[in-house]
């Protein structure tokens, strides 16, 4: 059986559950008709990080759709879509919750 406690987020929010013992950030991302749920794995830093500073919070968010979006928004041929990664996710985490450029 699955084991899921919600730490943050609500509704349409990014939201972080941790399920059997992972932290798991989860980002709605719609562009046009098309609506994708992602998934990236993150550490307790991280979640301590995201409670502390809404700014921060909201930033990664944005960065985040925006990039996302361009993977597979309507206006790309279908050949052209694909997988936002996990360190693609990484990159973008570490510049706004740790300002690391890498």
């Amino acid at each position: 059986m699955t084991s899921k406690v919600h730490h943050l987020g609500e509704g349409w929010q990014p939201h972080v559950d941790e399920i059997d013992g992972k932290l798991i950030y989860s980002i709605p991302v719609e562009s046009s008709f098309v609506s994708i749920s992602y998934e990236f794995e993150i550490t307790k830093e991280d979640l301590f990080l995201l409670k502390e500073s809404s700014e921060k919070y909201k930033l990664l968010f944005d960065s985040l759709h925006s990039e996302i979006q361009d993977t597979f928004g309507p206006s790309l041929p279908s050949e052209q879509v694909r997988k936002y990664t996990q360190t693609e996710f990484e990159i973008v985490k570490r510049k706004i919750l740790y300002g690391s450029k890498s």
